[in-house]
C-alpha cells in the first residue's frame, strides 16, 4: 500500500545516523489539494503533538525522545503528495535530504518507488540543522 503524509529525519538512538519519523495516510482516503493527494496533517500540529507526549510517553511509542526537546522546524523535513494526473508520487524536501540514502528511505517508508517520485525543493523545507544519513535497517 502506498501513502502521502510529512516526515522529518531526526538523531537516531545510534550515534551519527538519523531516523524516519512520518505521519501518512493511504493514498486512497487521502485529501484533494490543488489536484493533487495530500495528507491533511501539517507538520506543526503532529510534532507538537508528539512533543506532548513527553519524553516518557515517546519511549513507550518507540518515537525518538529529541522531539520532546527540539522545535519541529529543526530537523529537515518534508511531505509526500500524490498527482493523480501524471500517476507519480511527489517528494517536497529540505535541501539536506536530496540523497539517495534519504529519498530511499522515504520510499521505503511511504510505499513508493524511487523512480516514481521525483524530489523537489520547497523554500518551507529549510534552515535545519545537519542530520547524519539514515540508520541501517530502518523498514
Amino acid at each position: 500500500m502506498s501513502f502521502v503524509g510529512i516526515f522529518w529525519f531526526v538523531p537516531s538512538d545510534e550515534p551519527g545516523f538519523s531516523t524516519i519519523v512520518i505521519d501518512a495516510t493511504p493514498i486512497d482516503t487521502a485529501s484533494d489539494y490543488a489536484g493533487l493527494k495530500t495528507h491533511e496533517g501539517g507538520h506543526y500540529e503532529f510534532w507538537s503533538g508528539l512533543a506532548r507526549l513527553g519524553t516518557r510517553g515517546l519511549q513507550a511509542t518507540g518515537l525518538p525522545t529529541i522531539i520532546a526537546e527540539e522545535e519541529y522546524e529543526t530537523y529537515p523535513r518534508g511531505r509526500v503528495v500524490f498527482d493523480p494526473l501524471a500517476q507519480r508520487f511527489r517528494i517536497y524536501a529540505d535541501a539536506r535530504l536530496h540523497s539517495r540514502a534519504f529519498i530511499t528511505a522515504v520510499c521505503l517508508e511511504f510505499g513508493i518507488r524511487y523512480e516514481q517520485a521525483p524530489v523537489f525543493r520547497d523554500p518551507h523545507y529549510a534552515r535545519s540543522k545537519p542530520i547524519g544519513p539514515p540508520r541501517s535497517g530502518q523498514k
